[in-house]
């Protein structure tokens, strides 16, 4: 299923959710869905949800984008100026929600132009947790689409 998913991710873009018990094993499919992304030329993304900062509102996307951001100074201006200060970089007042998305939006669409993408969120610290992972196709518009 999961060498599927990875295999057809120039096709389309797709999603794999798992979930159980603690100790089930989640955690060690997830980091085999990484390596075999990464071994086919994926740029693998992840984010792990930490009850520590359950009161930290942008850690888990923080992140998720850290191997990424550095691409934000090809955003348009707004996006741009959007960025740092969720993340705690500037002492700016953190922006409209939609200019976050945005900027998020467009750094995994410009990352996924270039290669496909797999996003993996897992919330282990949480009892029953769950861990997923998306793909995104390489073409913006298809990243765009995915969901």
């Amino acid at each position: 299923m999961i060498t599927g998913l990875l295999d057809g991710v120039h096709d389309r873009s797709g999603a794999l959710v798992l979930h159980g018990a603690a100790g089930v094993g989640k955690s060690a499919l997830i980091a085999v869905a990484a390596e075999l992304a990464a071994d086919r030329g994926m740029l693998v993304l992840s984010t792990a949800g930490v009850q520590s900062e359950m009161n930290l509102s942008f850690a888990a996307l923080h992140q998720l984008l850290r191997p990424v951001l550095a691409q934000a100074e090809n955003l348009p201006p707004s996006q741009r100026a959007a960025i740092p200060s969720p993340f705690a970089m500037s002492d700016d007042v953190v922006p409209d929600l939609f200019l976050i998305a945005l900027a998020t939006l467009e750094l995994l669409s410009d990352a996924a132009s270039r290669s496909p993408v797999v996003l993996i969120a897992s919330d282990r610290d949480q009892p029953g947790g769950r861990v997923s992972a998306r793909t995104q196709p390489g073409d913006r518009d298809a990243a765009r689409r995915a969901r």
